[in-house]
């Protein structure tokens, strides 16, 4: 599925991002993706020319991401994200 995601242009529904920093950003990215159709947020793969990269230490920037989701949205009722960190690898 991530492979998949890759060869798609980002849009409404999906959004490639580096890594999580700032985090204001891919907060602000999670509340529009939520206020429309639903998407994919995959983190580790650049921008430009849609490479893998990576990220250093996946389970820790998803709890970081998670934690940060949960506290910046103030009317979290139900919201239900996907987003892929892909791990540092030999990509």
């Amino acid at each position: 599925m991530l492979e998949s995601l890759v060869t798609q242009e980002e849009g409404k529904t999906l959004e490639f991002k580096e890594n999580t920093k700032p985090l204001k950003s891919i907060i602000r990215t999670v509340v529009a993706i939520a206020n429309t159709a639903g998407g994919y947020i995959v983190v580790g793969v650049s921008d430009g020319d849609k490479k893998i990269i990576g990220v250093a230490n996946p389970l820790l920037e998803e709890e970081r991401l998670t934690s940060s989701i949960a506290d910046s949205i103030s009317h979290l009722s139900y919201l239900i994200y996907k987003y892929y960190l892909f791990g540092k690898k030999n990509y």
